[in-house]
């Protein structure tokens, strides 16, 4: 879910194979295609949706107007998670989590370059830092870890791993409101905190066991929201 130019949520919708518009006051415009759209963002430029899109394989383009269009990128991978990241003042590239890659599609010059996730292992959540990087969790590897690229290089790009315990399952991350980076790990049934500056992770055992946390946000006072699959619930933490 993200926020769009128009001040309404946009939700990713698996199960009307489409993305959901909703007002604040709870009116709900669905906008279907024939796709599995798992990741959603928001490119604040032109006020365009860019779509994940988990069975095409593709990166979907929305205007607010309800109009799809799907860039002309050919990923390797199978597209699970999306983020804008900014260029300049004019332009930015969407960067996806797709698999054993991760992919940067740049939307001004219509070029898609690819990294291959090392180690065996497939990204899931992918993220824009406080220190103008973009953030990734990698795993199903021996070595799962979460990696950092500096998308200002230029491709190829490398990417810095910080490496996890052998038993982590990482998923959604999000920039804190503090200097850190925040992850949810599935295998550990833990949230993960990594500063910015040094790279140290710090883990908070969720009480809940087998909480099967997914995706993770920073909430407007600074807190962290996170939603438990394997309970049905949402975990609040605040840092």
């Amino acid at each position: 879910m993200t926020t769009g130019s128009d001040g309404a949520l946009w939700i990713a919708d698996q199960s009307n194979e489409g993305t959901d518009r909703v007002t604040t006051s709870g009116v709900i415009t669905a906008y279907p295609f024939t796709g599995t759209p798992q990741g959603i963002t928001a490119d604040p430029y032109d006020g365009t949706l860019l779509i994940a899109d988990n069975t095409s394989g593709g990166i979907w383009q929305l205007t607010v107007g309800g109009s799809y269009t799907i860039l002309p990128a050919s990923p390797s991978g199978t597209p699970s998670e999306v983020v804008w990241v900014p260029v300049g003042t004019s332009s930015g590239f969407a960067w996806v989590a797709e698999t054993n890659y991760i992919g940067a599609y740049n939307i001004g010059g219509a070029t898609f370059n690819e990294t291959a996730v090392p180690g065996s292992n497939s990204s899931n959540g992918i993220a824009y830092g406080k220190d103008g990087n973009v953030w990734f969790t990698a795993s199903g590897g021996p070595s799962p870890f979460v990696g950092v690229i500096n998308p200002t290089t230029g491709a190829p790009y490398s990417i810095t791993q910080i490496a996890l315990a052998p038993s982590a399952v990482p998923f959604g991350i999000t920039a804190g409101a503090d200097n850190a980076m925040w992850y949810v790990d599935r295998g550990t049934n833990s949230i993960g905190e990594i500063t910015l500056s040094g790279h140290t992770v710090t883990t908070y055992p969720i009480p809940t066991a087998n909480a099967l946390p997914q995706e993770i946000v920073t909430g407007p006072d600074g807190s962290l929201w996170f939603t438990e699959n394997g309970t049905g619930k949402l975990g609040h933490l605040i840092p």
